[in-house]
């Protein structure tokens, strides 16, 4: 059977959480912020060393300073195909963003791109683009299904973690009294000493 979900959450790193944060001028905010790492399982899950496509190899971090413990969730920040009926599906660019609470093809609570419809920088089939109404929305847990993780260029979380994850950032949200939450984009990567976390401009982040 095939292996979409590790055996369990990805590790609570606060001072890489923070040195991320720092990266993007963050690290001095007191409201909560996610952090997504794509890439994040490189060689522990799909193929060795390479980003996968319809597994959950990336992981989530909702980090307020205020307000607790990090708390990480599994995640995808792939679309699920590099082209689907004859579309290229868009991949959102490393980098930092703004979502607001909202719902998903208006069936459930998610958080959207803010502001609504908003154009940003994407990668179709590895060439830049441009993509817009970009969702943090629920996957599929679904081995058996052809599109697992439920991703047109989407970021999503796994059926089985979701009420957990939409709930704990939607009461952050609240309790900070913010409309919109800073999410930040990054990328986990194969270098000759291993592995790091690089930035939207290819650095990495110590």
């Amino acid at each position: 059977m095939k292996r979409i979900l590790p055996p369990s959450r990805p590790r609570r790193n606060e001072d890489k959480i923070k040195s991320i944060l720092r990266a993007y001028g963050l690290d001095k905010t007191d409201k909560p912020v996610l952090v997504f790492v794509r890439g994040y399982y490189l060689d522990t899950m799909g193929v060795t060393g390479q980003d996968d496509r319809n597994i959950y190899d990336d992981a989530a971090f909702l980090y307020w300073p205020n307000g607790g413990a990090v708390e990480s969730f599994n995640a995808n920040t792939n679309p699920s195909f590099i082209k689907r009926n004859g579309r290229s599906l868009a991949q959102l660019n490393l980098g930092s963003y703004r979502f607001y609470k909202g719902l998903h093809k208006g069936k459930y609570s998610a958080l959207r791109s803010y502001p609504e419809g908003v154009v940003l920088d994407c990668t179709r089939e590895g060439k830049p683009s441009t993509c817009s109404h970009i969702n943090i929305h629920k996957g599929s847990t679904k081995t058996e299904a052809e599109d697992v993780v439920w991703s047109e260029g989407r970021l999503t979380i796994p059926d089985t973690q979701y009420l957990d994850f939409i709930t704990r950032v939607y009461d952050s949200m609240t309790k900070a009294m913010i409309k919109v939450i800073e999410v930040v984009l990054v990328e986990n990567r194969a270098t000759n000493n291993g592995q790091a976390i690089f930035d939207h401009n290819g650095r990495i982040i110590n």
